[in-house]
């Protein structure tokens, strides 16, 4: 007999659940997604699953230690679900969910009879496409992130309708399991402790504002160059410390991976728009020294190599589907 059974939903080759716990109620989980088109808050990033899991154990495992590359929400259903994040022990029982941030170590010490829900998903900025890595103040504790969840009849209706149109159609219609992932995660983090959420990353100052943009500017105008943390430095009149910390305040990374993050995510779009091109040639038209290197770092950056991203790509459009990276 397995450790563990799970039921997935990727959107790379997804298999479809086979049973359905949770029965939610459409109108109120109408209601609720109209609540959230209303929404001001953090109008500034957009937020898009990536995968969902329902996870069942009959046996008591331990999942390896592992670093995020996307943030995680996990949702208990039945007995305590433990782990550790960054070193620190949690337990979360029914009725709280657990926020796993990009970049965290995390490891799963599952007991027998545990079953959750489990959620990665991307956050990035709207008027850049960069992720956003923090979704709490530097420096909050993993227990802290441990979010009690006081509308759990909502929580519970939603986590019902998502499994529901799985079960409808092959994978469901990724707008609407998105767009219920949405409300699932905002209903979440506004039941978290204010103390602890980070601010919204539009929420600038107009000064700030105004040098974001230029670094941006800069980003766009010379994408298509080899470029260095000097030459950056040059073209914006600033030192290495200050580019570095309002790089760090913008976009949550260092301004070279901040640079390469766009520079890829024009990669991204002209393999979309022209799946012919040879990697060899767009390789060097973006100012690498040859493909390998060119491959190397889109990677680093996008998870995959280039070939393997534009093998999906194509099979993607062939469905009709999205894909996020």
């Amino acid at each position: 007999m397995s450790k563990i059974s799970k039921e997935s939903l990727l959107f790379k080759g997804y298999s479809i659940p086979n049973s359905a716990d949770f029965v939610g109620n459409a109108t109120q989980v109408r209601t609720l997604c109209f609540y959230y088109q209303d929404m001001r808050q953090h109008q500034g990033v957009t937020v898009t699953m990536l995968c969902g899991n329902i996870i069942y154990t009959d046996k008591d495992w331990e999942y390896p230690l592992h670093r995020h590359s996307h943030h995680e929400i996990i949702f208990p259903q039945e007995g305590t679900y433990r782990c550790s994040v960054n070193g620190q022990e949690l337990s979360v029982r029914p009725g709280a969910a657990l926020l796993v941030q990009a970049g965290e170590l995390h490891q799963d010490h599952l007991s027998s009879g545990i079953k959750y829900f489990g959620f990665e998903f991307g956050v990035r900025q709207r008027d850049t496409g960069l992720p956003v890595r923090n979704l709490f103040v530097r420096g909050s504790a993993p227990q802290e992130h441990v979010v009690p969840l006081r509308r759990r009849e909502d929580i519970e209706a939603l986590l019902g309708a998502f499994q529901s149109e799985l079960q409808c159609q092959p994978g469901g219609m990724f707008p609407v399991v998105n767009g219920i992932f949405q409300a699932l995660f905002w209903l979440v983090l506004g039941q978290a402790d204010k103390r602890v959420v980070s601010e919204d990353p539009g929420g600038l100052n107009a000064l700030e504002e105004l040098q974001k943009q230029r670094i941006l500017e800069c980003f766009q105008q010379h994408h298509m160059e080899h470029m260095e943390n000097g030459r950056l430095c040059q073209l914006l009149g600033m030192s290495a410390s200050t580019l570095g910390r309002l790089c760090r305040r913008f976009f949550g990374m260092p301004p070279m991976h901040a640079y390469m993050q766009m520079k890829m995510e024009y990669v991204k779009s002209h393999l979309a728009d022209h799946p012919e091109c040879l990697l060899k040639d767009l390789a060097q038209s973006m100012g690498f020294a040859d493909q390998f290197h060119f491959s190397k770092c889109f990677r680093q950056i996008v998870g995959v190599n280039p070939k393997r991203y534009l093998d999906q790509v194509l099979r993607q459009k062939e469905k009709g589907g999205s894909l996020e990276f």
